[in-house]
Parts: C-alpha cells; sequence; structure tokens
C-alpha cells in the first residue's frame, strides 16, 4: 500500500485521465482501434488510476 497522501493520489488519478484526454484527442473509435500504441497507452494509464483508486479505498478502510 502506498504511504503517499490521498491528495497526491488524487493528483496521479487526475494526471492518469488527462494522459487518456490527450491520447485520444482528435481521435474516433476507429482511430483509436486502429493505433496499437494509443491502445496501450491508454490502457496503461486506465490500470495506473484504478491502482490509485485502489490505495485510497485501502486508506480509508
Amino acid at each position: 500500500m502506498s504511504s503517499r497522501p490521498v491528495k497526491a493520489l488524487i493528483e496521479d488519478i487526475l494526471e492518469a485521465i488527462g494522459k487518456i484526454d490527450r491520447y485520444l484527442a482528435g481521435m474516433d473509435k476507429a482511430d483509436f482501434l486502429a493505433d496499437s500504441k494509443t491502445v496501450d497507452s491508454s490502457r496503461r494509464s486506465t490500470q495506473e488510476f484504478i491502482k490509485k483508486i485502489s490505495e485510497m479505498g485501502k486508506k480509508r478502510f
């Protein structure tokens, strides 16, 4: 479990969401699915924010 404060975890989550938003800018679904680098990058950022959400949940209980 992370020893980082919840505020830092929230900042990490927002950063990951921002990355996904930048990766997808100007793309439609077909463009996205045809670009394996963007798919992989988006997947990785999604995994990162899910991990941070999980860490926040563990801190609360």
